[in-house]
């Protein structure tokens, strides 16, 4: 029922010919190549029935997860009224996995029936294996679906998707996600952020009294919304004012403040909560790119896609803030939305070593192929190079970056006109 069986031509005559022919790659149908050719994307994966009821002035939240990382949709699905596009990997046996666990979500949560669209991408060297699928999981109720799906692979946090044998294509994820997104407007988040209650409503507001909708797809304006982080079993906040509170009690901080504060320092969440008394959706103010700066933001379609080569950990998701910069677009922080993440991050010297022993790639293809493409892509281009270079810790990193061998001179330019 679930298998994507894969194309074969055992039985079709082979052309005679004096030249040996090359292999071939064969595509399921529906199946799509990622842009690199490296990974194949079932779009639509299983029916979705959201189409029933689509309109194309809406939002739709766009994020992706591994299969033991699927209980987080529920939970965005109970605090997101529209669509939600999900890009899921499934490597080998664990599409079989993933296809009974959404199978089984959809059978028992019925908001993810309804709104969510689900998008397999996996290795072209290692298919998707359906054969272990049986259309649903095992399980005695609801509650403890999602705790089995949570402790799949033993795994709740993220060493599997730093240190495992298969690179774990953030960026192939998101922009699978992303070609899903059926409306004119798109939510990019990961999937173990809350958005505050009623954000999709308000921003439609917002849109129709600004007429967004209206306007030309390619304004270059992203809506960027403050995130934050609370303690592992607080609430977590539905407004402004509740978030506030929590701030106050030391249940809630800004996000990463232990692990990459200047990540997200663009989005001045200590100004930003200070600004009360406005009920409706606005522009808060409009912040200035930095170079670590990783915002969740609300955008027309139209943004650039995910460079699909920054794969694993290190400037996946900086390219894109980068080359939306470059591109000429403005950051305005939105007021009163704001995205919540369950569980403060703590420095994990493990996790780190993981990191740091994919980021090295990155950073060479970031600040010395990236960077250089952008200026040649985009008239009158902002520069997103460093005033300081970034070294990656790590030993075999820093030994690689010193090596005589290695050594480049660069000329930084905070502007190119």
């Amino acid at each position: 029922m679930y298998r994507i069986d894969t194309a074969t031509d055992t039985d079709s005559p082979k052309p005679k010919s004096s030249l040996s022919n090359p292999s071939k790659i064969h595509v399921p149908a529906g199946v799509l190549p990622s842009f690199s050719g490296d990974y194949m994307i079932r779009m639509f994966f299983i029916s979705p029935e959201y189409f029933s009821n689509w309109r194309y002035e809406d939002v739709t939240l766009v994020t992706m997860c591994s299969a033991n990382h699927l209980h987080h949709v529920i939970s965005l699905a109970e605090r997101w009224t529209g669509p939600i596009s999900v890009g899921v990997f499934g490597p080998g046996l664990e599409a079989s996995f993933a296809t009974d666990a959404i199978e089984s979500i959809k059978s028992c949560f019925p908001a993810v029936r309804e709104r969510v669209l689900f998008h397999l991408v996996y290795p072209i060297n290692l298919p998707a294996d359906l054969s272990k699928s049986t259309g649903r999981l095992e399980y005695n109720d609801c509650e403890d679906l999602r705790k089995q799906i949570k402790s799949y692979g033993g795994d709740e946090d993220d060493r599997a998707n730093y240190g495992g044998d298969i690179p774990f294509p953030h960026n192939v994820l998101r922009n699978a996600a992303r070609r899903g997104a059926p409306t004119a407007f798109i939510f990019l988040i990961d999937v173990d952020v809350m958005p505050s209650l009623n954000l999709r409503e308000d921003f439609n507001d917002f849109a129709i009294r600004h007429s967004l909708y209206d306007k030309n797809e390619n304004e270059k304006t992203v809506f960027v919304v403050p995130v934050f982080e609370k303690k592992k079993g607080s609430s977590c906040p539905d407004d402004k004012r509740e978030l506030a509170d929590s701030c106050n009690r030391n249940e809630v901080r800004s996000f990463h403040e232990e692990t990459c504060k200047w990540c997200h320092e663009p989005e001045q969440p200590k100004k930003w909560l200070q600004i009360q008394g406005q009920q409706r959706l606005e522009i808060s103010f409009n912040s200035s790119w930095t170079k670590s700066w990783e915002p969740f933001y609300i955008a027309t379609r139209k943004v650039p896609y995910f460079d699909e080569r920054f794969m694993v950990y290190g400037f996946d998701r900086i390219q894109q803030i980068c080359e939306l910069h470059v591109a000429g677009y403005q950051f305005a922080v939105l007021n009163t939305a704001f995205l919540v993440h369950d569980g403060w991050k703590f420095p994990d010297k493990e996790i780190k070593e993981l990191q740091n022993r994919r980021r090295s790639r990155n950073w060479v293809l970031f600040h010395f192929h990236y960077q250089q493409v952008l200026l040649k892509m985009y008239q009158n281009p902002n520069s997103c190079a460093p005033i300081e270079t970034f070294v990656p810790k790590g030993f075999k990193a820093l030994a690689h970056i010193n090596s005589r061998n290695n050594r480049i001179k660069r000329t930084y330019a905070s502007r190119i006109t």
